[in-house]
């Protein structure tokens, strides 16, 4: 009797496990984007447009944890490897082992061998330490002749975001290696379409070596979400696919302690799930949607010293271009020139609404802090100790040696203090931070995606999808 209960119980095991074993498996990488980014963004996506975040809404969720073998705070490289291969390495390697000699595979090569279609999709350059991690093996991230030579050796199906980074080595040339191993290199968003006719493998490129920033909203860019469409569109298949995106730029404007920006490049990453979450409900008995993070980028916090309990998220919409945009407008402004305060606040009054209705008020300790970062623009002497400038303005510890355009982004960085402040929003550092990060999963299997584990364990619970 007992043997029979065994048995039965052991039969509603596997065929639980059959039933919900995914077809179709999206990995959605936020680069950088912790949970308190994504409730940010969700709440002015409430205020602004009436909406909200698809993935926080989605009923399995846990946290995995992101330290590396050498650090408690990660960087991509190593994050990358360990959701790719179910294993730690240390900060700056690629699929090498902490000994710095052994291999470590990707769940991808081992997905394609058994039949199923493999795509890699990011808003950076397709070499960057986070997609490459799904498909290349390097020493150092920054190898990028190295890895973007590995990228057509892998025979995957659909590769897209921005293009290499360092095309022509001595190594060789990525762009003839494409031709040579028979991809169709599409580089403008008008041939999207016509990319589900294409037989074979396809690698789509920015030529700008990243997308857009989403607040800056360029006309005739690409987008994430058109990339991860068309995804969708070129691996669809009745075996199977898996698909890895990423929102690569949640990194880069939480780096900056930019926040309107880092909203903005949040939900260009939802637009991208929301075509994962399209196809869902077209095949929701074999669709798996997976959403992460590698780690969380600026130690973001809902809540500032000066606001208490407050919070105005509503300011965020007075901030109308990325802090790289701005950087351009204020290059040409000063470029070769003495930075004057009543030029830099006229900027400032301009771009930013100051003193407008419902735009940003700002008080004496707000002029003050301007005008330190033009004093330091223009008289870096007056800042001998490096370790306060990189605090004040998140300046390079050598800025002081260089032209005054590369002191410029003081402006920028106190803009985005002061903005950050009067929102209600804090940081604690312009890197990495160490804290878990969410995981949110949605179709069949979700619930194995529940509970707290380490990212080589989410890793290792994707990878027993494919066998």
């Amino acid at each position: 009797m007992k043997k029979l209960i065994f048995l039965f119980i052991s039969f509603l095991l596997i065929f639980r496990l059959s039933a919900q074993k995914p077809k179709y498996i999206f990995f959605f990488i936020g680069d950088g984007m912790g949970l308190v980014q994504a409730k940010i963004t969700d709440e002015y996506f409430k205020e602004q447009y009436n909406d909200s975040l698809s993935f926080l809404r989605f009923y399995d969720n846990g946290f995995q944890t992101t330290h590396s073998a050498s650090s408690k705070v990660t960087d991509s490289a190593a994050a990358g490897t360990a959701l790719s291969t179910g294993f730690k390495t240390n900060n700056g390697s690629l699929c090498i082992a902490p000994n710095g000699k052994d291999s470590l595979n990707s769940f991808t090569f081992d997905a394609k061998r058994k039949g199923y279609k493999i795509g890699i999709v990011t808003s950076v350059s397709i070499d960057h330490a986070t997609p490459a991690a799904f498909y290349a093996k390097a020493a150092g991230r920054n190898s990028y002749n190295d890895i973007a030579m590995q990228l057509p050796n892998t025979g995957f199906d659909y590769f897209a975001g921005g293009t290499f980074l360092e095309p022509i080595s001595e190594r060789g040339n990525a762009f003839q290696n494409l031709k040579n191993y028979g991809y169709k290199l599409v580089t403008s968003p008008d041939s999207l379409r016509f990319i589900p006719g294409m037989n074979g493998k396809v690698c789509v490129l920015d030529p700008a070596k990243e997308l857009y920033y989403g607040i800056d909203r360029e006309a005739g860019r690409f987008t994430l979400a058109q990339l991860t469409k068309t995804g969708i569109e070129a691996l669809f298949n009745k075996k199977g696919f898996f698909m890895m995106v990423e929102g690569g730029k949640i990194d880069w404007t939480s780096h900056a302690n930019d926040p309107a920006s880092t909203v903005y490049e949040t939900i260009e990453f939802e637009k991208a799930i929301r075509e994962a979450l399209d196809f869902y409900k077209k095949h929701p008995k074999e669709t798996l949607i997976i959403v992460s993070a590698d780690h969380e980028t600026g130690g973001m916090a809902l809540g500032s010293t000066l606001t208490g309990y407050a919070a105005n998220l509503k300011l965020l919409h007075q901030q109308p271009m990325s802090n790289v945009a701005f950087e351009k407008v204020i290059t040409q402004e000063f470029e070769g020139k003495e930075v004057d305060m009543e030029h830099a606040m006229s900027l400032v009054e301009k771009y930013y609404h100051v003193g407008m209705e419902g735009g940003i008020e700002f008080n004496g300790y707000d002029s003050l802090r301007l005008q330190r970062a033009c004093e330091y623009i223009n008289f870096p002497e007056k800042y001998p100790d490096r370790r306060e400038a990189m605090k004040l303005f998140n300046s390079n510890k050598n800025a002081a040696k260089f032209a005054v355009k590369d002191r410029l982004p003081a402006i920028i960085h106190t803009m985005n203090v002061i903005l950050s402040e009067k929102a209600g929003i804090g940081w604690t550092t312009h890197s990495h931070s160490g804290v878990p990060v969410p995981v949110y999963a949605k179709g069949a299997g979700s619930a194995d995606f529940n509970g707290f584990y380490d990212n080589t364990d989410l890793s290792k619970k994707i990878e027993v999808l494919f066998e």
